[in-house]
């Protein structure tokens, strides 16, 4: 198993940190939520798809991918 460079370890980190908490979800639900009115269940099930789903499906994929390959990547 290949460890991670500490530089390597940072950008994996702040990756998945944009992926999943990036400024679109501090600033798009409010916003979302105000304009959707009556149709306040469809915008959460719209938001949680495109916000949460997305990004684990993306995560998901890479480590899929990557673990085909052969590669084992030790985050410890």
């Amino acid at each position: 198993m290949k460890k991670l460079r500490f530089r390597e370890l940072i950008f994996v980190a702040s990756m998945l940190f944009g992926m999943f908490f990036g400024a679109g979800n501090l600033i798009f639900p409010s916003g979302i939520g105000a304009m959707a009115g009556v149709h306040t269940w469809p915008a959460v099930a719209g938001l949680a798809v495109s916000a949460v789903g997305l990004p684990v499906l993306g995560v998901f994929l890479v480590l899929r991918r990557w673990g085909s390959a052969g590669r084992k990547v030790c985050l410890s």
